[in-house]
């Protein structure tokens, strides 16, 4: 055993002298990227932020490359531009990776950001190779072509976002497994047997075995919960959804009880059952349709607008004194987003605020800025409440980055936070992010506004996930594995406005559902366990991000990502649940009629998890250390609080198989009792149903507990000290 050892470590150290010698640059496998990717990365300088510091070109003379500023939400990029002469060459730039001889593990996932222009050649394109070198630096094989990206991919309303974000970026993957006589091996980063363009960011390379065994795997797990406090309170707003006013439940849920409609007392329970806390109103984009002054107004907009009311018209519209007055009766809070586009005046007439991206449709409207009659009449609005702090948080619009230029969403946030601050000083504003965080609030600082917002928000942050392979975008299997990395996206915006000089300002997670609607086939994973585990497990990740205390699930009720449905039914014919037409009355032919919600509500697996998770709203989070390997425990995560004299630990176990766990606890007390209580699902699929529960008991015993985790279960643990 020791003398394989040797002789591998002697491979490795030659495939090093082989790649020094021809010119290629190695990274140290635990040498991090940077304080923005995962630290466990085994690529050096994936964000390129130390320039071109470990990467090496191949490039032939006529091609370019090299560091350029702008990347995905970063200061830098690395570009390559080919001209068509070279169409049927490779150019790239090159890092080389040594294999570890003493990790068992032989399969990596690398993931990285790409925007591309290819513009001839053909069988290539733009992306990333990974070449298999042995111990004397020759190729023993490459993953295959076929990853390469060479024509663009089909554009949906999500895409459009990331469009208008960043110039269609988006995250691509490849996972691969080392043949027996590869010691290292190169990563490769251009355009192959194709001209164009091609801009590389954020690459993470980790020890990752394939889904099959990440399922299956089924050894022992250890971690250590220590003493000390990594971020001191989770904030109920870790717990909310987007509520869009359009839907049936919010709509009938919010009607006052004694109206013969309402579904009061059902939704209230449902969103309990869900363990919400906050409700996000009137709901993301929908915003700008919804007018506090009622659904007249609403009219009056889409008279002057008939474009506006694509999604809305024939949809819900609840009064919103029935949604504050629900929320109030009930136990939730309001995170109220104001309408930035649209507003209507003391005669009940309705104006855009200041230029956006309609005023092509009617000029005639824009021939001033009514920025200052905008704030009078929300300061009206604020005068209507039961009390000037009824409303506690409040968001400025919604991914206004799309919708007009900085300037004039800098002067609505100016003008707005100064009505909302004087009448309410205890409020808590948050303001669009996304594309100019430091330059919004290099804005906001010069008209004095700044130190009225709290948080700036970040839609979709997509992240890394799991993409399903062709044709497999309903694979429950795979997309549970999914990683949104939640700590890169915000590290990386919080780095940009820490590097600006704004120190105070924190992230706010808005409207995601933890994977991507573009390229899942999202209608058929939503409802699932595979669903909520996912969610389960990235939001407990988001959980611990320090300066982020506000997430936002996206979407309470929508078919396609929602987390509580109501008003629809689940049509066979097509696999997926649909909106109810408001005269039908009885359960459509064929639909099974457990899933006609005309009258009921139904918690989707997410919002079980969230029920789950929501235990530890108010608490602090503690350090946790888990010891495993990490190819042995990609599919467990943990997340730590201390609760009275306590302990409250919960787990996820995404796996096939159940895993044993042994906690260390001994920096708490030496002995005690764990009592266990959670959710388990027998599968990864099927129509929804009541999660199963897990329960149990375990000793401590020298500062240590063992217990068992059932497959694709959250457990929880309430830890006591047996000295009490």
């Amino acid at each position: 055993m020791k003398q394989k050892l040797k002789i591998r470590l002697m491979s490795m150290l030659a495939v090093l002298a082989a790649a020094a010698g021809s010119g290629l640059s190695c990274a140290s496998p635990r040498d991090g990227a940077g304080d923005i990717l995962p630290s466990g990365s085994l690529v050096r300088n994936g964000d390129f932020e130390n320039g071109l510091e470990a990467f090496t070109p191949h490039l032939l003379p006529g091609a370019r490359g090299g560091i350029a500023p702008e990347g995905f939400e970063s200061a830098s990029l690395l570009t390559v531009s080919v001209p068509a002469a070279l169409c049927e060459t490779e150019n790239y730039y090159a890092q080389t990776v040594p294999a570890d001889p003493a990790e068992p593990c032989r399969s990596y996932r690398l993931t990285y950001w790409l925007r591309y222009k290819v513009l001839g050649g053909e069988g290539g394109g733009a992306g990333i190779l990974v070449t298999f070198l042995d111990a004397e630096g020759r190729a023993v094989g490459r993953t295959p072509g076929s990853r390469l990206r060479r024509t663009e991919d089909a554009k949906n309303q999500w895409q459009a976002i990331d469009r208008i974000k960043d110039g269609w970026w988006d995250n691509y993957e490849l996972e691969f497994t080392l043949p027996p006589e590869a010691a290292a091996f190169r990563i490769e980063c251009g355009l192959f047997r194709a001209a164009g363009t091609a801009d590389f960011d954020r690459i993470i390379l980790e020890l990752r075995p394939p889904v099959a065994e990440a399922l299956a795997e089924a050894s022992p797990i250890r971690a250590k919960v220590g003493a000390k406090i990594v971020k001191p309170r989770l904030s109920e707003l870790l717990f909310g959804v987007n509520a869009e006013f359009r839907y049936p439940g919010i709509t009938r849920g919010t009607l006052p009880a004694h109206d013969p409609r309402s579904l009061n007392r059902e939704f209230a329970s449902a969103l309990h059952e869900a363990g919400v806390r906050v409700l996000r109103f009137p709901g993301g984009m929908p915003t700008h349709q919804y007018f506090t002054e009622g659904p007249e107004a609403q009219a009056k907009l889409f008279r002057l607008f008939p474009a506006q009311s694509y999604y809305y018209r024939g949809m819900g519209y609840p009064r919103f004194p029935d949604v504050l007055d629900f929320c109030r009766r009930n136990g939730f809070e309001l995170l109220f987003e104001v309408n930035t586009m649209f507003f209507a005046d003391e005669n009940g007439d309705v104006w855009p605020v200041s230029e956006n991206r309609y005023k092509e449709q009617r000029p005639e409207l824009y021939a001033e800025s009514r920025i200052g009659e905008a704030a009078a009449a929300l300061g009206r609005f604020i005068d209507t409440l039961p009390a000037p702090d009824a409303i506690r948080y409040w968001e400025i619009g919604n991914e206004e980055f799309a919708l007009m230029p900085l300037r004039e969403y800098a002067a609505i946030v100016t003008a707005f936070t100064r009505v909302i601050k004087a009448k309410n000083p205890g409020a808590v504003i948050t303001v669009t992010g996304n594309t100019w965080p430091a330059a919004l609030c290099e804005a906001l600082d010069r008209s004095g506004a700044l130190d009225r917002v709290d948080y700036l928000s970040a839609h979709y942050p997509w992240g890394d996930h799991f993409r399903p392979e062709p044709g497999g975008e309903k694979d429950l299997e795979r997309f549970v594995c999914g990683t949104l990395h939640w700590g890169v996206n915000t590290k990386a915006h919080l780095k940009m406005l820490r590097d600006a000089g704004f120190d105070r300002i924190r992230m706010a997670g808005n409207e995601t559902s933890i994977f991507k609607f573009h390229t899942w086939d999202a209608h058929r994973v939503i409802y699932t366990p595979a669903h909520g585990l996912l969610f389960a497990a990235n939001w407990m990740e988001a959980m611990k991000i320090d300066d982020m205390d506000v997430l936002t699930f996206h979407d309470l009720e929508s078919p396609f990502f929602g987390m509580i449905l109501s008003g629809q039914y689940f049509n066979p014919a097509t696999g997926r649940f649909e909106l109810l037409k408001p005269d039908v009355t009885a359960c459509p032919a064929g639909a099974p009629p457990e899933y006609f919600l005309r009258d009921r509500c139904l918690v989707l697996p997410s919002g079980h998890a969230m029920k789950q998770l929501s235990r530890h709203c108010g608490l602090g989070v503690l350090e946790d250390t888990v010891e495993t390997p990490a190819p042995k425990r990609v599919l467990f995560d943990l997340l730590a609080s201390p609760v009275g004299e306590g302990l409250l630990v919960s787990c996820v176990n995404r796996g096939a198989e159940e895993r044993r766990l042994t906690l260390d606890v001994s920096e708490h007390f030496a002995s005690g009792r764990a009592e266990l209580d959670g959710i388990r699902w027998p599968g990864l699929d099927g129509l929804p149903q009541p999660p199963l529960a897990v329960g149990g008991a375990a000793p401590v015993r020298n500062g240590l507990v063992t217990v068992t985790l059932p497959p694709f279960s959250i457990t929880r643990l309430e830890i006591k000290d047996g000295a009490r």
